[in-house]
């Protein structure tokens, strides 16, 4: 009799391990945070392009004016943010800013892993991998002007 039984207990013991693999595998993952959460930050701008001409910060033309720029993110709500743009130019200590802003963007997470910000339907926002890339529109293709940004760490 008492080997009637082993294989039954063989049984159960593989079932018990299958049981135990199925609930340790099926943890949960943290949930991922708010799309606004993940854009909210201070960013210092790379480059823009305005047109089809690429410009490299910080700029420096041939008056001595030398030229930056910053981006401040800010979260509206868990699928809203807005943006706002400081361009500084800075000749002999002097600085002079102004600022545009991209306000209340829909965020949506693309297929591609990207943060994607909407004004309407026009997409005007991208972040991924801590960079940030602003489109700021015109009607005249040859006066868009597109921000490129990086996130402070």
């Amino acid at each position: 009799m008492k080997n009637v039984f082993k294989p039954q207990k063989s049984i159960l013991w593989i079932v018990l391990v299958i049981l135990t693999n199925v609930v340790i595998s099926c943890t949960k993952s943290e949930p991922e945070p708010p799309l606004a959460d993940q854009v909210v930050g201070n960013y210092t701008s790379t480059s823009y392009t305005i047109g089809t001409v690429r410009i490299i910060f910080p700029a420096t033309n041939a008056s001595g004016i030398t030229a930056t720029a910053r981006v401040t993110s800010t979260k509206v709500s868990e699928e809203v943010a807005s943006f706002t743009f400081v361009f500084t130019q800075t000749k002999s200590g002097i600085q002079t800013s102004s600022n545009s802003k991209l306000e209340n963007l829909t965020l949506k997470k693309a297929s591609s892993g990207e943060i994607e910000g909407y004004n309407g339907a026009a997409k005007v926002a991208i972040f991924k991998d801590n960079e940030l890339t602003l489109i700021f529109t015109d009607p005249d293709p040859s006066k868009v002007l597109t921000l490129y940004s990086k996130k402070d760490a």
